[in-house]
């Protein structure tokens, strides 16, 4: 954001993560430059706290904590006041850094339906900032739709949450059929795809994108295993 002011200035709202900008003596440095240039372009953050990347500095010292407490809570709960505190804390040096309040949006990611009705609950409770509701990595196809749909429903129901994006987790794997063909006998089996892609060629006109695949297969011997007695199979694969 520094050596692209260009960039920084296009850009219609930052993200920060509190637990990536840096660990220890460089963490309040880095995201104070991005609060700083946030404020110089005059534009609005979301602190979206993750708990995959949640700050292991502050879960450590809350655990300690709890560690110490006459009545310690499991660790779940102990994760969720972190990413609680995590974005609260970021919101409040923000705002002595002296971005507006009002440019403030939290959000504080979760991939379990329950855990994230808990946080936001509990969110809501401690603090007037505009909250992004979503799932992180809620599921791939329907059960993502599913668990994001119905996440979001309780808590607005409620009243809680100002914007909201679903975040479904990618179908990296899918399963294709391959077909070996040799001269002795024609076989076939499942192969997995070690990897998945969308080409970045616009939909055609039924919405539809190139696929783009590698298959994964032993390379001492034919996809369809000793099986095929005979080398050099001519392979195919369709994606299904």
């Amino acid at each position: 954001m520094t050596n692209y002011p260009e960039c920084a200035r296009a850009l219609a709202k930052y993200r920060i993560n509190p637990g990536n900008v840096g660990r220890g003596n460089k963490h309040d440095p880095q995201f104070a430059v991005m609060v700083e240039k946030a404020i110089d372009y005059g534009k609005p953050i979301r602190i979206g706290v993750n708990w995959g990347s949640l700050d292991q500095d502050l879960l450590a010292s809350l655990m300690d904590e709890n560690g110490r407490s006459a009545n310690p809570h499991d660790a779940a709960q102990v994760m969720r006041d972190a990413l609680i505190t995590s974005a609260i804390r970021s919101a409040q040096f923000a705002e002595a850094l002296g971005l507006p309040a009002d440019r403030i949006i939290l959000a504080c990611k979760v991939s379990n339906v329950q855990d994230l009705i808990a946080v936001y609950t509990e969110l809501a409770k401690r603090c007037d900032y505009p909250l992004h509701l979503g799932l992180t990595e809620a599921g791939m196809g329907s059960k993502g739709i599913v668990a994001s749909t119905a996440a979001m429903a309780v808590l607005l129901q409620q009243g809680i949450g100002d914007t909201i994006r679903a975040s479904l987790t990618p179908d990296r794997t899918a399963i294709v059929r391959a077909k070996c063909w040799s001269r002795r006998r024609s076989c076939r089996r499942w192969a997995f795809v070690r990897s998945l892609r969308s080409s970045a060629r616009a939909p055609d006109a039924a919405g539809r994108r190139a696929i783009s695949f590698r298959i994964s297969r032993p390379r001492s011997k034919p996809i369809c295993g000793s099986r095929c007695r005979a080398g050099g199979c001519n392979t195919r694969a369709s994606k299904t």
